[in-house]
């Protein structure tokens, strides 16, 4: 969720709402794969 938010406010500021949508969606997509394992969001904030 917060990879979603992340992305959409990323691209509402610098590609209007069509980026928002974009890189809402890049984010919901990271987002589930970095979340996907516990060890994945380990690897994330290191």
């Amino acid at each position: 969720m917060t990879g979603t938010m992340i992305g959409g406010v990323a691209g509402w500021e610098n590609h209007g709402w069509i980026g928002a949508i974009a890189l809402g969606f890049v984010g919901l997509v990271a987002g589930a794969l970095i979340g996907s394992t516990p060890s994945g969001i380990l690897q994330f904030l290191k």
